[in-house]
């Protein structure tokens, strides 16, 4: 069901069609198909597919595919909970938890998010070293933003006198 409906969302082999993408998402996700849920929640935040906007049923959707450990799921899940969307109060402990998880997987944004919020003890103690490392494992995947931060991190530390590691470890 879940491909059928990547091909219908798609438009590849068959009509492209989001009512029936969401049709066929939707009897994925209730089997318990982590991509199918997040796909099915990816069209409520706008309305599509003849979905309701329905910031709720997403952030749900998301805690679902969550817990099965799909990445993207837990990323959005994270940005939910840093910014309190989707009916979830605001848990920094919650969204720094979620972007380690992810960024330990390698995912670029989620490691720039983990780095700014262990630089400004967001959720997590404040640690520069740390938040050195992310940035710079999230800029050596071509993340500009993170390099940005990288540099300023670095630039600030070397006007305080305080070394950061110039490699992640």
């Amino acid at each position: 069901m879940y491909n059928l409906g990547v091909f219908c969302e798609q438009g590849r082999g068959v009509p492209q069609d989001d009512t029936e993408a969401v049709r066929l998402y939707r009897l994925a996700a209730e089997q318990g198909h982590g991509a199918a849920q997040f796909n099915l929640a990816q069209h409520y935040p706008q309305g599509m597919g003849g979905l309701p906007q329905d910031d709720r049923e997403a952030a749900h959707l998301y805690h679902l595919a969550a817990k099965l450990g799909f990445a993207k799921a837990q990323l959005n899940l994270a940005v939910h909970h840093a910014r309190g969307k989707g009916g979830l109060p605001r848990d920094d402990r919650e969204a720094a938890r979620l972007f380690r998880l992810v960024a330990e997987q390698g995912d670029a944004a989620a490691q720039g998010s983990y780095a700014l919020l262990c630089e400004h003890g967001r959720g997590t103690p404040q640690d520069y070293i740390k938040a050195a490392r992310y940035y710079r494992l999230s800029a050596e995947q071509g993340n500009a933003l993170s390099r940005l931060h990288l540099g300023r991190l670095l630039l600030g530390a070397a006007a305080a006198g305080r070394a950061l590691p110039a490699a992640p470890g």
